[in-house]
């Protein structure tokens, strides 16, 4: 017999003990019958309580006997830490060295301009036309992040009056590092100062971490997108990071009912299609906006080229 089964039998057996001291004592037998009356069933209530402590008690102890058999995992600092993901283990050491001189923020004015920077081809499709002084003197008050190309902010007019401010800015959104390359070298160096084991699979999965992180990617530029709906008070925008990879159409910018978007290159209007739903909007520097009513539900984007022909389809809920 196991110590599992010897556990059962004292169980099954405890229970039994707790039913009979449970009867009333009034002289009748053990089967709950009283002496004047009609019978009655007998009281299992403190029996049944009994039985579920008794069974708490065989789970609580099974749990801590597979816990001393399993044993702590490796990587588990406590009873209810987890084990570290190598996005944590990377993230670790990212902030080890952030105060590290290659990693450090430049201090510059946000409100300040560079000429000395070419714009990333990325964003050139968004920058048609000539230089707007007024865009510019607009844009230097919304910027949140490096200094502002010069002469790249335009304003972007659609036909209700609404209008989108687009501009590109220096670093990755919320300013640049001194040395990009060299603070992304310090961070692999830290990392692997904190798991010195080459073989070991999370300091491998953390290091692919790191080198995915485009914010130290040398001449990293980010494209700002502010748009403001006519009648409104306030303006929402977005900042996306011009790091190499191809701007792909489609919504880049919601919330409160609006939608922005890039549109594909040929597409010249946009229409939209849902419950009871039927809009078209124009498209301007490649740009888009529409409001959709809350409550419409999915509602199928479709941009069209000047005869009709759909170049790309989406899906939003309104």
């Amino acid at each position: 017999m196991t110590a599992h089964d010897e556990l059962l039998r004292q169980l099954r057996a405890s229970v039994r003990t707790i039913r009979v001291e449970n009867t009333p004592d009034t002289g009748a037998q053990a089967t709950g019958t009283p002496l004047f009356g009609r019978p009655r069933r007998p009281r299992r209530r403190r029996a049944r309580r009994g039985l579920l402590v008794a069974l708490a008690a065989l789970v609580v102890g099974g749990g801590v006997a597979g816990a001393a058999q399993v044993g702590v995992l490796p990587g588990v600092h406590g009873a209810s830490d987890h084990p570290l993901s190598a996005r944590e283990v990377a993230h670790d050491a990212m902030m080890e060295v952030r105060d590290s001189p290659a990693c450090r923020t430049i201090a510059r004015d946000r409100g300040a301009t560079t000429q000395a920077t070419e714009v990333s081809a990325a964003a050139t499709a968004l920058l048609a036309g000539p230089p707007d002084a007024s865009a510019q003197a607009q844009a230097l008050r919304l910027n949140h992040g490096g200094p502002v190309i010069a002469g790249s902010p335009r304003r972007v007019a659609f036909p209700d009056k609404s209008y989108a401010l687009v501009w590109v800015a220096v670093g990755n959104g919320t300013g640049s590092f001194v040395d990009p390359v060299a603070c992304g070298q310090a961070r692999i160096a830290q990392l692997r100062a904190d798991k010195p084991d080459p073989s070991s699979r999370l300091r491998q999965k953390a290091e692919a971490v790191l080198r995915a992180y485009r914010d130290v990617l040398p001449g990293l530029q980010t494209l700002w997108i502010m748009f403001h709906r006519h009648g409104a008070s306030s303006t929402g925008g977005t900042g996306i990071p011009l790091d190499g990879r191809v701007l792909e159409p489609g919504i880049v910018l919601f919330g409160s009912g609006e939608y922005v978007g890039f549109a594909a290159p040929g597409a010249v209007r946009v229409t939209a299609d849902g419950r009871a739903l039927h809009r078209v909007t124009a498209v301007r520097s490649r740009l888009f906006a529409l409001r959709l009513p809350r409550g419409t539900g999915p509602v199928t984007l479709r941009q069209r080229a000047a005869d009709g022909r759909v170049i790309r389809t989406e899906t939003v809920r309104g």
